[in-house]
Parts: structure tokens; sequence; C-alpha cells
């Protein structure tokens, strides 16, 4: 495989600046430039870069990526130039591409194909799928049409359009999906007698029905509000009697601890047939035992989620001393399961 020539920053500003000079960059490309010039204006050309190419020689490394970087954006707006250009000097572009519009407003349909150029305003002889579809890579207009085409092409398969549509049909679909339309095109429709009203109900019939979904929602909402503002109340109402409920009637320091003992035996109970029964291993993320010990309950009829299952057997397990469970580690599960 050749290997390309690396890029060489000063190289490649002595060819932007002197083109017609055979820079090294050139001569290794061999790329040429146009005409071949004579031996004195070759000459006088080398002459000319090599004194730029010594200028450049002086500035800094930053100094010279500066200039590279303004001297790429500039190619890059040179090649746009070149582009909307080659685009304007295109088939699909010049005057003699415009549409009649009169003979087509007075035609009784359209074909998709129509449709589409009428749109961009020109004439279907000329401008269609076959003649545009070849310019797709390079040409603006070519993309435009081509999404114009798809949009078209859906419509037609759920029933919107058809092959031969009426010219209101399709100015109507066209405004209503706010697809851009030719003024010209627009202005000798409406000469023409045909009807652009349909979209304009339409489009305020769908905004009236809107505005009263709005209005309807907007209700619910205010509904939906004060009740969550009334709950709210009860809710603080509840917090607060069940807080004065509390401090009348304090318990006793031996029902709270009695209370407590009672707790971490069950935690310590169910933390214990957790690690031996079903293997529950505390230290890991993730644990099988948690879904058998659901299946187990919900077969005996006592059902209970993962989550509240998880809580107390890791709460019960860590009342487990350290060295019982590393113990654990190397000796079998006194339960068969």
């Amino acid at each position: 495989m050749p290997k390309l020539p690396s890029f060489d920053p000063i190289d490649y500003l002595v060819h932007r600046k002197h083109p017609k000079a055979i820079s090294p960059i050139a001569a290794r490309l061999n790329v040429g430039d146009g005409d071949v010039p004579s031996d004195q204006d070759r000459l006088r050309y080398q002459k000319a870069a090599d004194a730029f190419r010594k200028e450049l020689s002086s500035k800094t490394p930053a100094e010279i990526n500066e200039l590279v970087e303004v001297e790429i954006e500039k190619q890059r707006a040179e090649a746009v130039d070149r582009e909307a250009c080659e685009e304007a000097q295109r088939f699909y572009n010049l005057p003699s591409a415009t549409a009649d519009f009169d003979h087509y407003c007075k035609a009784a349909y359209w074909t998709l194909d129509e449709c589409v150029a009428l749109s961009f305003g020109k004439d279907p002889k000329q401008v269609n799928w076959e003649s545009v579809r070849p310019h797709l890579r390079a040409s603006p207009f070519a993309q435009r049409y081509e999404k114009l085409r798809d949009l078209t092409l859906r419509a037609k398969s759920v029933g919107q359009l058809f092959d031969r549509t009426l010219p209101s049909v399709y100015l109507a679909w066209a405004k209503e999906h706010k697809i851009a339309l030719d003024d010209e095109l627009l202005e000798h429709a409406v000469n023409s007698g045909i009807s652009l009203k349909g979209w304009q109900n339409l489009y305020n019939e769908k905004n009236a029905q809107l505005a009263d979904l709005h209005e309807q929602y907007s209700r619910q909402v205010e509904g939906l509000k004060k009740s969550l503002r009334e709950a709210e109340s009860q809710i603080e109402a509840l917090q607060e009697q069940q807080s004065a409920n509390q401090a009348s009637e304090p318990a006793s320091e031996s029902e709270k601890s009695l209370g407590t003992k009672e707790r971490d035996s069950l935690l310590k109970l169910v933390g214990g047939m957790a690690v031996r029964g079903y293997s529950f291993d505390p230290r890991q993320s993730r644990n099988d035992a948690t879904s058998e010990i659901r299946d187990d309950l919900q077969a005996l009829g006592l059902g209970m989620n993962d989550d509240t299952i998880r809580k107390y057997v890791k709460q019960g397990a860590e009342l487990i001393p350290r060295d019982a469970l590393e113990n654990l580690k190397h000796k079998p599960s006194s339960v068969k399961r």
C-alpha cells in the first residue's frame, strides 16, 4: 500500500499562497496547476515562493499553526462558494426549469412527482426523480427534493395522497404539514380558482379542539391540586394528633427496653435462619436468598415483597458476629433444602 506524504504546514502555506510554484508537496503528489508556465514565469513564481518559505521559517510553531488554521478556514469557505456556484449552474436551478404554473393549475390532477416538482416551482418535465436522483450526494436541492418525495410517498401509503391527486388536496395537505410551497405556485392556484380553504378550516378546527382540551385539562389539574392540598392538610392534622397522643402517654423505659430486646431477638432469628438456611451472605450486593424466602412464604400463604424481606434479613444478618460469618465460608449449611 503506498504511503501518503506527511503534512508539512510550511509546504501547505507556501503552496496555498503561490500555487503556480512547484512546491515540495506538489512535486511529491505530482499535482499540476493547469497551463504550464514559461521558464521565466516559473523562475519568478519559485523565487516568490522561496522568499515566503524563508519568511515562514523565522516564525514560531504557534504562529505557523495559527496561519494554517486561518488558511484551512479560507479553503473551506472557497469550497462552500465553489459548491454554491456549481449548484446554481445545475439544470434545475436555471430559469428554463421554471414550471408553467398556468398550465398545471388548470390540470385536473397532479401526479406525485409533479406535486413535488411544482412545490419547488420547477417544471416536472425537466425536474423529476429520475433527473434529480444522480445529484443526491452533492446537491442540497436534490436532498430537499428527496425528503419531500419521501413524505408524499408515505402520505400515499396511508391514503392521504394518491398517484393522481387533486391540486387542492395536495396544496391543503402541504399547508397542513407546514411544507414550504413556491409563492408563484400559490398565486396561480388562487387565481385559477383552486380552493385553499380546506387546510385553513382544518387548522382552525384542530386549534379549537386543542383549546377545548387545554381548558378541560386545566380544570382537572386545578381540581387535583385542590384535592392534594386538602390531603396534605389532613395528613398534617393526623400527624399533630399522633404527636400529641404520644406526648400524653409516654412509654416507660422498661417497655422501650423490652420492645428493643424482642425486636433484636426476632432479627437475630431471621438473620440466622437466612444465613444458615438460605445461604444469605450480607457481604454480597446480590443474593438469591431473598427470592427463595419469598417463594417459601408464598407456598405457606404468607405473601411478602422482596424489599421487605431484604430489609429485615439484612438487619438480622448485621447482628451476626463477623468471625462467625467468616467461619461459614468453608462450612456447608446445616439445613438441606
